[in-house]
């Protein structure tokens, strides 16, 4: 024993010699100058803030960076302090015995530098000293080694030799790790470096070898050494970046730490141990730094703190104390020019200079060769998260003192490859921003809205009105923003808006900026008017619409909006919380001569008759400049007081008033109210040219007093949306008489969601055939045009005196027949049609040909006619593909929108995979319907079979049955409520009914709907509870449902309360596009922050998922495993023959059969219901994915629905008493074509009730039995 023990010892003792010289010196990013000796890492080594625990720290946006430093490095909760580097083994009150330890920390904060310390105070024997824990052997292995993609398996044995190469054949050494693991610490640093460390879980388990001869990936032996499954009881600390602990959360780490770097403290003692031979200058440096908030916390992480020492020395040396850096950007770009001076050849044996240290002379053509090399090599490796680089990338820039030359690699075939890397993260990230910097605005990606709002914030950082002025310039030169600064829906808070008015000081050029969406409130008001207010703000726009803006937010606006440098033109404050009161305030201003305002958006706020009051004042005063107004979606009515009524009207007779453009839709505006404007209209001073009255309550009556207005020469009308109102065929009469009049300046008039038929569509091309229709724009969408008005249109299409340029036909009745007509029409020399949308019609793929043949006819006669100025538009933005003539035709089937492009003859060849996925679109959507049609009509006869059999049986009236009938109901209810609205959303897609009918039909089918869907899982609960008790108890008088009015009730009145959210959020709104109206949950009745509300639905759609599928499943399933149990274990009285045996066994055969098919039914049918609301919520683009393919997007709810329909089926088919008394039904439906009662049972149809009386012979000669009269006490509980 004393040979191998002598001969260990030997070996660990020339293992901590060799590691005791390698550590000896401190080996820093800049070399000193000449004439510097070498500094001990003993000397330099300052002891780091480390404390147990993560940092969580709340930081307030406003905060510096040095008030966040000091925050950052002050301990928090529980954390505890790590005094010196081997306490970090010792237990605490986090661990009693930290064998598994993870050290965390920034870029440069010292990681590397602890595992060296580490491994110097092993070698020198102080690791522990003085405790009663020791280690004999410490092994340090750094990640980066391993990241190449040839690197071959390596065994336990193999690593702990190639960490200390000289024991490579020291067997005994080898023999101590693996007998004596407690007396090892395996050190491995840099987690973040590994280029595969995201795969260590998935390596560790497909790699299941735990023998320390067996080869695994680095990944995998890594992680069983740290879960013990290898070298169990060793001590093995990681250090990493926090950017990849998500790589190792799965692993249980005996303690956690952060290095949270120097406290000022420390940065001045590492400041002394720098400058130990010059203390006169140590001070200095300290004075500097200590002074400049900016500089000490950048100090915090040591690596930084030697920089700015190393640059802070050179500069004392040329003596420019002035010249010191004073920024983050100064100390950086200094340093990257020592470094280079002190490391590249061009430089040795020259002195450094003042101008070159201070960046004021170029650099040399061979080192700006070399830093544009190293960076574009550095770019490219934080692209791909490369940090270890091969010889070949490298060559030519190796030996300019920014690369590190690492172990060389070995290869398969016994040689080996040098391998390089930078010498610091910091400078592979730094010159990587130094290679972006140069790139051209082009060159680069846009960033997102949230990206640019964070650069945004960024920038009050640079103190550099410069800088600031320069990103402003270079924003406003992007072509992509048209002068438009959006943050839609970027969450911007107050605290944002202290960065986004910093940079709308700086802008160049008039900018209008959108913060719609967002949780902008009061307070971001009030810092965004301090902007507005500033005579360099050019901003001209100001989108603020769906905030949490209030009357006070409003007051802040109009401060700004009456001072003299507010250039404010444009202004949205559509969907806030704004009353009356903040009307008037708007109004004070709007009467300010510094005021500039001309278009005001106040839809969809609380805006009564009073406020219109207010801004008809306003109207009529001089120095209002408003030319547009918005009051959609307010509470104003035309039932208000007289005075009220004159003064709109008044306002817009008089001859100050400069507004053009009013929208007053979604009001309570009648006939009453519509009398008033049309008084207006045909005053010579009134300037309205565009006026809004979609979805108020205009009859004909009301369209005759507008077409009186618009035939009066003084009406200057020539825009008027009269969508979704009462009009029918007689007003459209009305109508086309106005259009035909020579006074009549109308050019864009919408009808859409009207009650227009083919009649008025005849009346409507009568108008467009007359020379005075001026008529450019139509919209009928969602009329009911079919064919025949299709064929009437085309024929006015031709008419050389139709001017219509743009025709919008979305969700009608318009099928292929039409489309033949429309291609003639198009190709007509007089047909000045360049937009016609037929979205949301029944066109198929059967006349694409046509069609598309059409299109390409009429480019020849346009280039025949030099028609070459018209061009056929479409919907969407699609880029110049040619210089021929685009053609665009937007159509639909059944809902599912497709474009066209018509170019060349080639191009109809190209359309075939348009064409094969719109007939694959007409397939699903008929096979679904056919599919909903079979469940409807299972669901409806099945459930009322279920129902019909329990009421009108007398025998069949227990409390049990009663539950299925309970659950029938809620079944029947589905069928009746949520199948035929989706079929529906198959071919209307998404729209929904507006108005007062659309709310009340809203809420009510979805309410009913859902809580059906509710009550009827509940029931299954219930149904399977006394299922089990009745089974456990059969011989027993006991029933667990004893009421069963109280249980239908409790089931009812719980579903309703969970789904009573519905009543309250569910709401007919505008979709995105404006074209049609939806019902769907609007989640701001409980708060206006959209982050908040998010947060909400997501927590109501969990709780769905629990409340209504995990929990209930979880039940179904223990209850029926238990029954399952019970009757398998159950034991046949006295002596069973072997008949009985085999019917038992049948009976215990049946039993479990029915349980596992009601089980899985549940499971499977409800599953993608739930998945899809939790896809909506936390995985949005893989569920918007998924509705790209067809039967999937549209089949997930089916399924669900489908159960309603299983369900009657079910029980039908195997429950016998249900299943013979069906077969009643069905033989007296087959007898005489009606309903079975029990009158025609006992009177009328003898043969029946002859089989209805054998059939309850059987079921009663089936339950007696030796223990009838129990049984009989127990039957109102069991089948």
């Amino acid at each position: 024993m004393g040979g191998p023990l002598i001969a260990t010892r030997e070996a660990m003792f020339r293992m901590k010699t060799r590691k005791l010289e390698e550590t000896e010196l401190y080996q820093p990013l800049i070399v000193y100058s000449e004439g510097n000796e070498d500094r001990l890492l003993d000397d330099m080594f300052v002891d780091l803030v480390i404390y147990t625990g993560r940092a969580r720290h709340e930081f307030e946006n406003k905060m510096k960076r040095h008030e966040i430093h000091e925050i950052y490095l002050k301990p928090q909760g529980e954390s505890i302090a790590i005094e010196r580097i081997d306490e970090l083994f010792l237990p605490n009150n986090d661990s009693e015995n930290p064998c598994k330890i993870l050290v965390v920390g920034r870029p440069g904060i010292g990681k590397s530098l602890l595992c060296t310390k580490l491994l110097r105070e092993w070698s020198k024997g102080g690791l522990l000293r003085g405790s009663d824990k020791n280690f004999d052997l410490l092994y340090l292995i750094q990640f980066r080694r391993f990241n190449t993609e040839t690197a071959e398996n390596i065994s336990l044995i193999e690593l702990l030799s190639y960490s200390h190469p000289e024991g490579i054949n020291d067997n005994d050494l080898i023999q101590h790790v693996l007998e004596n693991p407690d007396k090892v610490i395996l050190v491995f640093d840099g987690l973040d470096e590994f280029k595969y460390h995201a795969d260590c879980l998935a390596h560790e388990q497909v790699l299941a070898g735990n023998k320390e001869t067996e080869r695994l990936s680095l990944s995998a032996l890594y992680v069983k050494l740290v879960n013990g499954d290898l070298l169990s009881g060793a001590t093995v600390l990681t250090t990493s970046r926090p950017t990849v602990l998500q790589s190792v959360a799965h692993i249980k780490f005996d303690r956690k730490v952060e290095i949270m770097g120097f406290t000022p403290q420390k940065v001045h003692k590492y400041i002394q141990n720098f400058c130990a031979q010059d203390e006169d200058r140590g001070n200095k440096i300290w004075d500097h730094i200590s002074s400049n908030p900016e500089l000490l916390s950048l100090c915090y992480i040591p690596v930084n703190s030697h920089i700015i020492c190393s640059i802070f020395e050179e500069c004392f040396k040329l003596q420019e104390r002035n010249a010191l850096p004073t920024t983050p950007r100064e100390v950086y770009k200094k340093a990257l020019r020592l470094f280079i001076f002190k490391h590249h050849p061009e430089f040795r044996g020259k002195p450094l200079t003042e101008d070159f240290l201070m960046g004021n002379s170029k650099l040399p053509d061979t080192v700006e060769d070399t830093l544009n090399k190293a960076g574009a090599l550095a770019k490219a490796g934080i692209e791909k998260g490369q940090l270890v680089f091969e010889s070949q990338e490298v060559q030519g820039i190796e030996e300019c003192g920014l690369f590190n030359r690492m172990p060389n690699k070995k290869l398969q075939d016994s040689t080996f490859k040098s391998q390089f890397c930078f010498i610091h993260l910091i400078f592979q990230e730094f010159l990587a921003a130094r290679e972006i910097a140069k790139m051209k605005p082009n060159e680069l990606n846009w960033p997102s809205d949230q990206e640019a709002l964070l650069m945004l914030k960024c920038l009050p950082e640079y103190h550099d009105e410069a800088t600031v002025q320069q990103a402003a310039s270079e924003l406003q030169k992007n072509t992509k923003l048209d002068n438009s600064i959006s943050f839609f829906g970027c969450q911007v808070t107050p605290v944002d808006c202290v960065a986004i008015s910093y940079f709308i000081k700086h802008l160049q050029s008039p900018t209008s900026l959108t913060l719609e969406m967002n949780s902008v409130t009061n307070q971001g008001v009030l810092l965004l008017c301090d902007a507005l207010k500033d005579e360099h703000c050019k901003l001209t726009g100001l989108n603020l619409g769906w905030n949490k803006i209030t009357d006070q937010g409003v007051s802040h606006l109009c401060d700004a909006l009456k001072d003299e440098h507010c250039k404010l033109t444009e202004l949205n404050l559509a969907t806030n919380k704004i009353t009356d009161q903040g009307v008037s305030l708007l109004c004070d201003a709007l009467k300010d001569e510094h005021c500039k305002l001309t278009e005001l958006n106040l839809g969809w706020n609380k805006i009564t008759d009073q406020g219109v009051s207010h801004l008809c004042e306003a109207l009529k005063d001089e120095h209002c400049k408003l030319m547009k107004l918005e009051l959609a979606g307010n509470e104003i009515r035309d039932h208000c007081t007289k005075v009220y009524r004159s003064l709109l009207c008044d306002a817009l007779k008089d001859e100050r008033c400069k507004l053009t453009e009013l929208d007053l839709g979604i009001n309570n505006v009648t006939d009453r109210g519509v009398s008033l404007l049309c008084d207006a209209l045909k005053d010579e001073h009134c300037k309205l040219t565009e006026l809004d009255l979609a979805t108020i309550k205009v009859t004909d009556h009301g369209v005759s007093l507008l077409c009186n207005a618009l035939k009066d020469e003084h009406c200057k009308l020539t825009e008027l949306d009269l969508a979704e109102n009462k009009i029918t065929d007689q007003g459209i009469s009305l109508l086309c008489d106005a259009l035909k009049d020579e006074h009549c300046k109308l050019t864009k008039l919408r009808l859409a969601g009207n009650k227009i038929t083919d009649q008025s569509v005849s009346l409507l091309c009568d108008a467009f055939k007359d020379e005075h229709c001026k008529l450019t724009e139509l919209y009928l969408a969602q009329n009911k045009i079919t064919d025949q008005g299709i064929s009437l249109l085309c024929d006015a299409l031709n008419d050389e005196h139709c001017k219509l340029t743009k025709l919008h036909l979305a969700r009608n009745k318009i099928t292929d027949q039409s489309v033949p007509p429309l291609c003639d029409a198009l190709k007509d020399e007089h047909c000045k049609l360049t937009k016609l949308s037929l979205e949301e019609n029944k066109i198929t793929d059967q006349e694409s040909g046509i069609e598309l043949q059409g299109f390409e006819d009429k480019e020849k006669s346009e280039q025949q006619h030099h028609h070459d100025d018209k061009q056929l538009d479409a919907s969407y933005q699609i880029p110049a593909l040619s210089k021929s003539r685009v053609f665009f035709l937007n159509i639909s089937w059944f809902g599912m929108n497709v474009m066209y492009l018509i170019l060349s003859v080639e191009d109809v060849a190209n359309m075939n995979s348009s064409v094969v996925n719109g007939y694959f679109r007409v397939s699903s959507t008929v096979c679904m319907t056919l599919a909903y049609v079979v469940i409807f009509v299972l669901g409806f006869f099945g459930n009322i079979c279920i129902i019909y059999i329990v009421v009108s049986r007398k025998r069949m009236r227990t409390n049990f049955n009663f539950l299925i009938v309970n659950m029938a109901v809620g079944d029947l209810l589905v069928s009746l409520f949520m199948m035929p609205v989706e079929v529906k959303f198959l071919y209307t897609g998404s729209s929904w009914i507006p108005g007062v009918l659309g709310k009340v039909t809203c809420k009510f089918v979805n309410f009913v709907g859902r809580q059906s869907i509710a009550a009827s899982i509940i029931t299954l609960v219930f149904i399977t509870v006394d299922r089990y008790f009745a089974v456990l108890h059969l011989l027993r008088d006991i029933c667990f449902i004893r009421s069963t009015k109280l249980v239908t009730s409790v089931i009812w009145i719980s579903s309703s309360l969970y789904f009573f959210p519905y009543l309250l959020l569910l709401d007919v709104v505008k979709s995105a596009d404006g074209s049609h109206w939806e019902c769907r949950l609007v989640w701001n009745f409980f708060t206006s922050d959209i982050s908040v509300q998010v947060s909400i639905a997501k927590a109501y759609y969990m709780a769905m998922f629990l409340i209504l599928y995990l929990v209930p499943l979880v039940i179904i399933a223990r209850v029926h495993v238990l029954i399952g149990r019970h009757l398998w274990s159950r034991q046949i009285p006295g002596e069973p023959t072997a008949l009985q045996r085999h019917q038992n066994e049948l009976s215990k055969r049946k039993v479990l059969r029915m349980i596992f098919i009601v089980a899985v039914t549940f499971a499977l049918c409800w599953l993608p219901a739930h998945i899809q609301h939790l896809l909506i919520f936390w995985f949005n683009n893989t569920y918007k994915a998924l509705l790209k393919v067809e039967p999937l997007g549209s089949g997930l709810f089916f399924i669900s629905h489908a159960n309603s329909a299983i369900n009657p089926c079910l029980f039908i088919g195997l429950n016998q008493r249900f299943n013979d008394d069906f077969r009643g039904i069905l033989r007296c439906l087959f007898c005489r074509n009606s309903f079975p009662t029990r009158r025609s049972i006992g009177t009328e149809t003898p043969v029946v009730l002859t089989r209805i009386r054998k059939t309850v012979r059987q079921c009663s000669a089936t339950v007696i039995s030796p223990h009838s009269q129990q049984r009989a006490r127990s039957q109102s509980c069991t089948f």
